[in-house]
């Protein structure tokens, strides 16, 4: 009796917690990758099993370089983003809430050279210069920022 006991709880644990989901080096921890909304090479989506969190990844044309990365709430932008030149080095770096860029934002040339830098309330600029006109999750959602 032991044994059949044993054998619910995994069934129990593994139906609650998904035993046997994919995995993805580039998937944050909890989420998995989505083949339906991927494309090989190019991008992975990345989602919980509730949907309600998700990261979008893409990589520069032809390389493994990463590109862009993004983190959804709710199918809205939502935490951080960053940008990469097709060297791997950082090219923008900022924040969204509510699929709008808040915070400090800031861009880097292909020297590393910090060209601009400016801080967003609820999507607009409110100080310093803009930064990344369109971000690559702004354009994924539909969602252009002023």
């Amino acid at each position: 009796m032991p044994t059949l006991r044993y054998s619910l709880v995994i069934l129990a644990v593994c139906g609650v917690l998904g035993c046997k989901r994919e995995t993805s080096p580039y998937c944050p921890q909890g989420l998995s990758p989505v083949a339906e909304r991927s494309v090989a090479g190019a991008t992975l989506w990345c989602e919980s099993r509730d949907k309600h969190r998700s990261q979008w990844i893409e990589w520069h044309k032809g390389s493994t370089k990463l590109r862009q990365s993004c983190a959804y709430h709710d199918g809205k932008p939502e935490g951080s983003f960053a940008a990469w030149h097709p060297d791997g080095k950082l090219w923008v770096q900022g924040q969204f809430a509510g699929g709008l860029k808040i915070g400090k934002w800031k861009q880097w040339d292909a020297a590393g050279t910090e060209v601009a830098e400016g801080e967003y309330s609820s999507g607009r600029l409110v100080a310093g210069a803009p930064v990344a006109a369109m971000a690559g999750c702004e354009k994924a959602t539909g969602q252009r920022v002023p």
